[in-house]
């Protein structure tokens, strides 16, 4: 996550460097476009608010949000080792 916000992040630059206005809105948008399927309830939060957050706001809330995937994923690989290795008499010969 915080590698593809660098890399937006130096978008921007490089467009506001040449001469283009690019809004804090148009940051934001750029960013949760940009997002996979496992964002879509933060991303849901966010397009919600009244004013659009600033991308600081946004970055903050993406990163907290990437680490709750990523142990919910890591819980759910540990649950199916261990339902797996607990399963006796599972013959495995196909």
């Amino acid at each position: 996550m915080e590698e593809f916000l660098l890399y937006i992040k130096a978008l921007v630059d490089a467009l506001v460097f040449v001469g283009e206005s690019i809004s804090q809105q148009e940051h934001v948008n750029v960013v949760l476009r940009g997002l996979s399927q496992d964002y879509s309830s933060i991303i849901s939060i966010i397009e919600s608010k009244l004013e659009t957050p600033s991308i600081e706001e946004v970055e903050v809330l993406l990163l907290a949000c990437e680490m709750r995937v990523l142990k919910y994923k890591k819980t759910n690989f540990i649950r199916s080792t261990i339902n797996l290795t607990q399963c006796p008499n599972m013959n495995l010969n196909f």
